[in-house]
C-alpha cells in the first residue's frame, strides 16, 4: 500500500505497479489485479494483466440487498 490505501491513481502506487508489472512481463510472470468493479479493474485489463479479480462476496450481498430495498422503496 506504500501507505496509500486504496490510492491506486496516486503517483507513487502507478509507478510501483509499473515497476513491477515490468519485472513481471521481463521474467514471463502473469500479472494480477484485484478492484471493487469492472471499473477499477479496466486499467489493468487494458495494460494485458490477465489475473482478474473482481469485487467480494459481501460486496455483491451488500449490492444485492441495496438494490432489493430501493425496489421496496417504490
Amino acid at each position: 500500500s506504500l501507505g496509500r490505501m486504496g490510492e491506486v491513481a496516486h503517483a507513487q502506487v502507478r509507478d510501483a505497479i509499473a515497476r513491477i508489472r515490468d519485472a513481471c512481463r521481463s521474467e514471463g510472470v502473469r500479472l494480477g489485479a484485484f478492484g471493487v468493479d469492472g471499473t477499477a479493474v479496466e486499467p489493468f485489463v487494458d495494460d494485458g494483466f490477465t489475473l482478474i479479480a473482481v469485487g467480494t462476496d459481501a460486496l455483491f450481498l451488500m449490492k444485492g440487498a441495496q438494490e432489493a430495498l430501493d425496489t421496496l422503496k417504490h
